[in-house]
C-alpha cells in the first residue's frame, strides 16, 4: 500500500515538473520568434542616425557656404578695385550693428516721470519713483517688439550697456542721468506702442502707483551714436579649425 501511494506521489511530482518545462520551452521559443522588440529597437536607431545625418549635413552645408564666401572675399580682394569698396561696407555695417552710428527712422519717444500722487504715510515712497528696473522692463518690450536702435536721455543702447542704480539716479554707459527719463526707439511705432500697452503690461505696472508715461509717434527722428570705448579684456576670437565633411575627408 505504502509503495502504490510513493508511486502516485512520484509520477504527481514528474507530471509537474513536465508541464513546467514545456511551459517554459514554449515561452523561449515566443520570444525568440517574436521579431518585433529587435524591430523597434533597429527602428529606433535608424531614426536617430538619420537625424545625425540631416544635423551633418545643415553643418556641412554651412560650412560650405563660409568657405563660399571666403573664396569671394579672396577673389576681390586679388581685384585691387574692389576689395577696399567691400572692406569698407563691411566696417560700415559692422558700425551700424554696434550701434557705433546716428541713425534716424521712425519710431516712439517714451517719457518716464516720477509720480505726482500724494505718498500715504504708510506707503512704501519707493514705489512712487522711477527706478533702473523700471526703465529696464521698457528698454526689455522694446526690443522684443522689434526696436531697432534705443537711447536714454541721449545715452545710445548697445550690447556692453549698463542700466544700474546710483543713487537717487541710474547710471547708463557709466554716465549718471535722473528723471524724467526719455527714451528713444526706432522702429514700428505701433508695435511698440501695443507691447508697452497691453493688458498688464510694463505701462499697466507704472500707473498704478501715479508714475507719468508719455508715449509720441514720430514719422522721423535721430538716434546718436555710442560715445563711449568697448574693451574686450577677457573674451577672444575663435579661430575656426578644418571640419570634416559626412564623407570623411577634410575641408
Amino acid at each position: 500500500m505504502n509503495n502504490r501511494k510513493a508511486q502516485l506521489s512520484i509520477g504527481f511530482v514528474c507530471m509537474v515538473l513536465a508541464f513546467f518545462i514545456t511551459w517554459q520551452v514554449k515561452s523561449v521559443y515566443k520570444n525568440s520568434a517574436d521579431p518585433t522588440l529587435g524591430v523597434v529597437r533597429a527602428d529606433q536607431l535608424q531614426n536617430m542616425l538619420r537625424l545625425e545625418k540631416e544635423k551633418n549635413e545643415a553643418l556641412y552645408k554651412q560650412v560650405m557656404e563660409y568657405k563660399d564666401e571666403i573664396a569671394e572675399y579672396q577673389a576681390s580682394i586679388s581685384q585691387d578695385s574692389n576689395a577696399a569698396s567691400i572692406l569698407k561696407n563691411d566696417l560700415d555695417k559692422a558700425e551700424f550693428l554696434a550701434g557705433m552710428t546716428e541713425v534716424e527712422g521712425p519710431g516712439l519717444i517714451i517719457t518716464l516721470k516720477d509720480s505726482q500722487m500724494a505718498n500715504p504715510t504708510s506707503g512704501n515712497e519707493n514705489l512712487y519713483v522711477v527706478h533702473d528696473d523700471d526703465v529696464l522692463k521698457v528698454l526689455n518690450e522694446l526690443r522684443a517688439a522689434g526696436a531697432e536702435a534705443i537711447s536714454v536721455n541721449e545715452e545710445r543702447i548697445i550690447a556692453t550697456s549698463e542700466i544700474r542704480c546710483a543713487g537717487p539716479t541710474i547710471s547708463v554707459n557709466n554716465n549718471r542721468t535722473a528723471a524724467p527719463f526719455v527714451i528713444k526707439a526706432i522702429g514700428d511705432s505701433k508695435q511698440l506702442e501695443s507691447a508697452l500697452m497691453m493688458r498688464g503690461g510694463v505701462v499697466d505696472t507704472l500707473t498704478q502707483w501715479g508714475i507719468e508715461v508719455e508715449l509720441k509717434h514720430k514719422s522721423n527722428m535721430n538716434i546718436a551714436a555710442y560715445k563711449g570705448a568697448v574693451k574686450n579684456n577677457y573674451a577672444k576670437k575663435v579661430v575656426p579649425t578644418a571640419t570634416p565633411d559626412p564623407n570623411g575627408t577634410k575641408q
